[in-house]
């Protein structure tokens, strides 16, 4: 994870291949926001996912509630 919390920077998906980008998202359970022959489609729903991750663990939902219930 980077200093800025960000799981991935713009410019290290963009020289990602489609096939890449792809599997990425299939890892996350992510689907494209547009087109999915784009590779902007699936760039921009990784983008987008890391944002409400975080904002979810800070606000104490996503990962961190589910630990709770798990635990």
């Amino acid at each position: 994870m980077r200093m800025d919390n960000s799981m991935f920077t713009r410019s290290e998906l963009e020289i990602k291949t489609l096939g890449e980008l792809k599997g990425l998202c299939k890892q996350y359970g992510l689907k494209p926001l547009g087109n999915p022959g784009y590779k902007t489609a699936w760039i921009d729903a990784l983008l987008t996912f890391a944002a409400i991750a975080l904002r979810q663990m800070k606000e104490g939902e996503g990962l961190r509630r589910m630990v709770r219930f798990v635990g």
